[in-house]
């Protein structure tokens, strides 16, 4: 799918498997674009996909899978895949045009689905300084060194983004 689904924060979120078969939530349900390792083409629904197959390997939920080996070790002590009534409340106001509307809004976990705060925001930031000791307890230099190298062409919504890696 190219996108994920979007709901307000009234409502629960579906199960995982009720938007990748269902399409729940206003976008296509998943489908095959190109086959495995001939291309790439961003998908919201893709990262939903890898986040069901980690829920299913490790019997965890994303989101307390994510906070204790990403989350917690990396000090974002405001950040969660779970929008919490704290994090609820600290939300941003969303702007229309002529007026200001405060409504909270959340994705399904790995597809966009992080809440957190400036402060945890820049602290991730300096998982990018060299010599990070987080970084290197969290995954070690040569595997975040790889998230960052180019996976060949990339676009997304037409625009060349030139390759990228892990992009934040």
């Amino acid at each position: 799918t190219p996108s994920a689904p979007v709901f307000p924060a009234s409502r629960s979120l579906p199960r995982v498997e009720s938007v990748l078969i269902r399409g729940e939530g206003g976008v296509p349900r998943l489908e095959l674009f190109l086959p495995p390792g001939i291309g790439f083409s961003y998908s919201g629904g893709g990262y939903l996909l890898l986040q069901w197959a980690l829920e299913q390997r490790t019997g965890a939920s994303f989101s307390t899978f994510m906070r204790r080996e990403i989350l917690e070790p990396a000090g974002l002590d405001d950040s969660s895949f779970s929008l919490t009534p704290a994090l609820r409340d600290a939300a941003a106001t969303y702007y229309r045009p002529r007026r200001r509307v405060r409504a909270t809004y959340h994705l399904p976990g790995a597809a966009g689905g992080l809440y957190s705060t400036a402060e945890d925001m820049g602290r991730w930031l300096t998982l990018y300084a060299p010599g990070s000791s987080i970084r290197a307890e969290l995954l070690g230099e040569t595997a975040f060194r790889s998230l960052l190298e180019p996976q060949g062409p990339m676009t997304i919504e037409g625009v060349d983004t030139g390759g990228s890696g892990y992009a934040l």
